[in-house]
């Protein structure tokens, strides 16, 4: 059994090369997030706020996904980004809500240089570099421009043999998700700095 564990464990770490990824950059406004929301005061208004997410993904250049392809969870930040604002009431906020007096409109596009083949990595390195940008345009209740704010992160991944050691400090899902959050998070501390215009 022994010789048989060791041949599935010398089998496992040739299919899976050492895979490691890291936050590349990311706008520093995410750095003051806490101190922005312990600076928020609620200040409530009647106003009606409506959520839009429109997201492209791009792969080598080429469009992968339209407009239309939903993404629950970036809908959701998107959403709790305009909530941390502390101005809008719950019922007043949302995908749904009619008539809305500030419609948040946000166009993310996430661009990825290229994808991991079966074998990337094993032989030869493998890298891929990804962008994320959110560009959000705030309209009036006339549909009118009122204000627009943008944020930026980008990641890279490397895949080889070689890195096996450091490959469970540096998930690749770990730092995407990170600069995902600080996308969001940079554009509610850019909200709260000029929420006094929403009232």
């Amino acid at each position: 059994m022994t010789g048989r564990s060791g041949l599935a464990v010398a089998l496992l770490v040739l299919l899976a090369s050492g895979c490691m990824g890291y936050r590349d950059y990311y706008d520093t406004a995410s750095d003051r997030y806490d101190e922005a929301l312990a600076g928020a005061r609620p200040a409530t208004t009647d106003r009606r706020a409506r959520c839009t997410v429109h997201v492209r993904r791009y792969l080598a250049r080429t469009l992968e996904e339209p407009v239309s392809v939903e993404r629950t969870e970036l809908e959701r930040m998107a959403e709790e980004s305009i909530r941390q604002m502390q101005i809008f009431k719950p019922d007043r906020l949302g995908r749904n809500v009619e008539r809305p007096d500030y419609h948040f409109i946000f166009d993310v596009t996430i661009e990825t240089t290229r994808e991991p083949g079966l074998f990337a990595g094993l032989i030869l390195p493998f890298d891929r570099g990804r962008e994320y940008t959110v560009r959000l345009q705030v309209l009036d209740e006339r549909g009118k421009p009122f204000t627009r704010y943008a944020a930026a992160a980008g990641t890279r991944q490397f895949r080889h043999l070689f890195l096996l050691p450091v490959a469970p400090f540096y998930w690749p899902g770990w730092a995407e998700r990170r600069a995902m959050r600080d996308l969001f998070r940079a554009l509610t501390v850019k909200l709260i700095e000029h929420r006094k215009e929403y009232l």
